[in-house]
């Protein structure tokens, strides 16, 4: 995910997966940085990809489904003083395909309401799913 580069900030978009009974895909990293660590499957923006496009893509190079972009859910930032990693989060809907982990996850997981924070999540991760107005659109009935 997010390298060294206090230049610029670097740009990542994460999937968000939402299933006919309301929980989201989360996958366990396989890889550095973040390895052990749960996150909406996603990745760097590449140049001349829109936000919608990229969050497809990375779906299905890490889960093999294929999926629809709906709308932006989150934004975020991950700053320290070694990088700048600004997090876009995309709502996406009719997940179709068989659904595996690629080489990039060693695990996948539908999650609810009630089982997200027993995850060891990849930093902006608890402060998305925490919001409000996030668990409003994913139907969690909070907030």
């Amino acid at each position: 995910m997010p390298t060294k580069s206090p230049q610029k900030p670097e740009v990542g978009v994460g999937g968000v997966i939402l299933s006919p009974d309301g929980r989201v895909l989360l996958a366990r990293r396989k890889k550095e940085p973040g390895r052990g660590l749960w996150a909406f499957p996603g990745g760097r923006l590449e140049w001349g990809e829109s936000l919608f496009a990229a969050a497809c893509r990375e779906v299905e190079e890490e889960t093999g489904l294929r999926t629809r972009a709906q709308d932006v859910l989150y934004v975020g930032e991950i700053r320290t003083e070694s990088f700048h990693y600004v997090l876009i989060d995309i709502l996406l809907i009719e997940p179709k395909g068989d659904m595996a982990p690629s080489s990039d996850v060693d695990q996948l997981r539908w999650v609810g309401l009630t089982e997200w924070e027993q995850y060891s999540l990849a930093d902006g991760m608890a402060p998305c799913l925490g919001d409000a107005a996030v668990q409003r659109r994913l139907g969690w009935g909070r907030g």
